[in-house]
């Protein structure tokens, strides 16, 4: 399947594609250049109330330089998205609301907003320009799970994960983020990390080599207005060679609940903890 487009830009080209008992959307097989855009999965036709599938969005097998764009991936049982096995690489994820309803302001959860998992590589979840970053909050359980064995070089830019639209109001998942069971060389730059129930980034179970530098853990997205986590960063259970901040690169871990990094005697060897914002004067650290 190659160079197909689900949607489009306009409210008329929108489909409401929800109520499914497995995917509500599949990319199957090498699919590639095809485009999913403006659409509502998940939720009924006003974007506001969970009409759910078990998974809103897969992209499995191999599909590749595919781009999602501007859809409301929400309500489902499930994950909302879900990148998978080898090969799945170089697909856009951007502009999307995950776990949040069509006016970015309220909550309706996927159980997981987003799993990238089992090989899958060098995917772009948001990005560098205005627009492109994807809201992923108000979730059950993680908003953000990278995971298993050769998971690597997907990267995670200036996404709002864990508030609303606007990076000023919680709409917490229950974690953040989480790194675990061997996924390699992730980075996670830019981001908003904040007013997540429990932990903004857990990383954990031979978590190997994973970077996060520029985000913002446990603030608004303007301003230095708190908006906690309950604990900013976990590193624990063998998770090893990870970078948490770097010169003129540092995260701004700053007004979580309970501690802004916890570094627990469980972490492997080689973690960085350096040149972050911590604590209420915001020293760099």
């Amino acid at each position: 399947a190659k160079d197909n487009v689900l949607g489009g830009p306009g409210r008329g080209d929108r489909n409401v594609v929800s109520g499914n008992k497995v995917y509500g959307v599949v990319y199957y097989g090498h699919c590639t250049r095809n485009t999913t855009q403006g659409n509502y999965v998940g939720t009924d036709i006003t974007g506001t109330e969970a009409l759910p599938n078990a998974t809103g969005i897969c992209v499995d097998c191999a599909s590749h330089d595919n781009v999602i764009t501007g859809n409301v991936i929400s309500g489902n049982t499930s994950y909302g998205m879900f990148f998978v096995t080898r090969g799945t690489e170089g697909n856009r994820l951007q502009g999307n609301y995950i776990g949040v309803d069509a006016t970015g302001a309220a909550a309706l959860p996927n159980d997981i907003g987003m799993v990238v998992s089992t090989g899958a590589t060098d995917n772009l979840i948001g990005g560098e320009e205005p627009g492109q970053g994807n809201v992923i909050s108000g979730n059950t359980q993680a908003g953000l799970m990278i995971t298993n064995r050769l998971t690597k070089a997907n990267r995670f830019i200036a996404n709002l994960i864990g508030t609303d639209a606007a990076g000023s109001q919680a709409i917490g998942n229950r974690h953040g983020v989480v790194i675990s069971t061997y996924p390699e060389a992730n980075l996670l730059q830019g981001n908003v990390i904040s007013g997540n129930r429990s932990s903004g980034v857990v990383i954990v179970e031979y978590a190997i080599g994973n970077v996060l530098v520029g985000n913002r853990i446990g603030l608004a997205a303007e301003g230095d207005r708190r908006l906690p986590n309950e604990v900013g960063v976990v590193i624990d259970e063998h998770a090893e060679g990870n970078i948490i901040g770097r010169q003129g690169e540092e995260n701004h871990v700053r007004g979580n609940t309970a501690a802004d990094v916890l570094l627990l005697p469980g972490a492997g060897p080689d973690n960085t903890v350096e040149h972050n914002r911590t604590g209420r004067g915001g020293e760099a650290r």
